[in-house]
């Protein structure tokens, strides 16, 4: 691929027609002699490095490993449409540490390290990198 069909290709990935970033769902097959794995779909932000899809492939797998353990419940009293999901995913740095920041659908928040782990809402940090979040996007 040449360059500028690769930052169309990217682009088409990650940007909206209008220009806002967007996540992507993708899926892997990594080849090597001759074994193959063929990852599942999993959604990724512009700067998540192959390292973070890994983490979040594992947790997907995790998810269904444990979905399959549990017994199957009757949930013809959720509705899809009334789901939370991620809505924007940005970078956020505070200090030394960077933070995944996912806005969701109903106005709340979700912070997650590098590494995975989930910050607790209604702590310092929890709140500082949300704070960080609102003023760079200019949100009330």
């Amino acid at each position: 691929m040449n360059p500028d069909a690769w930052k169309d290709f990217i682009n088409g990935l990650f940007v909206n027609a209008d220009g806002s970033r967007k996540s992507a769902v993708i899926s892997l097959t990594l080849e090597v002699g001759d074994g193959k794995l063929t990852l599942p779909p999993v959604e990724v932000t512009h700067t998540d490095t192959l390292q973070q899809v890994f983490i979040k492939v594992n947790k997907l797998l995790a998810q269904s490993a444990n979905a399959e353990a549990q017994p199957k419940e009757d949930r013809t009293d959720v509705n899809i449409g009334d789901r939370v999901k991620a809505v924007n995913v940005e970078h956020i740095k505070h200090g030394k540490t960077e933070y995944i920041v996912y806005r969701m659908s109903d106005d709340s928040f979700q912070v997650v390290k590098m590494n995975g782990e989930v910050v607790t809402p209604k702590t310092i940090v929890y709140n500082t990198v949300v704070k960080k979040y609102r003023e760079q996007f200019q949100l009330e």
